[in-house]
C-alpha cells in the first residue's frame, strides 16, 4: 500500500522521464528539469540546489480524489479475502519553462 511517498515518487518519475528525453532535445543547450515548491517561483535561481537557464520546472499544485474511480469494486485474493480499496488520486502539475527570451520559453514547451 502506497503512502504519501507515492505522490513524491510520481513527481520524481516525471522528472526522470523528462531528463531521459533531454538527449533528444533539438535546442542547445538542453534544459534542466527541476521539481519546484510554490515558494520557488518567487526567485527561481535561489531554488533548492540552484536553477539554471534554460530550464523547466514542475510543481504539484493540486491533489484531488478521482471521483469516478473512488467506487471501484474491491479485488478478491485467491484465498477469498478482499484487498483494501485503493485511494485513486488525480495529481495536477504546473510545467513552467524558464529562459532568457519568451521565444526560447515557447520552444521549450514544444521541444
Amino acid at each position: 500500500m502506497a503512502t504519501y511517498d507515492g505522490i513524491a515518487a510520481v513527481s520524481k518519475a516525471i522528472i526522470g522521464l523528462l531528463d531521459d528525453a533531454r538527449d533528444s532535445f533539438p535546442h542547445q543547450p538542453a534544459p534542466k528539469f527541476k521539481l519546484f515548491h510554490a515558494s520557488d517561483f518567487d526567485d527561481p535561481k535561489s531554488a533548492d540546489g540552484g536553477f539554471t537557464l534554460p530550464g523547466v520546472s514542475l510543481c504539484l499544485y493540486r491533489v484531488a480524489l478521482n471521483t469516478s474511480m473512488r467506487n471501484a469494486p474491491r479485488q478478491l485474493r485467491a484465498d477469498g479475502h478482499t484487498y483494501r480499496a485503493p485511494l485513486p488520486l488525480d495529481l495536477y502539475y504546473l510545467l513552467t519553462p524558464w529562459a532568457s527570451s519568451v521565444e526560447m520559453q515557447q520552444r521549450l514547451l514544444l521541444g
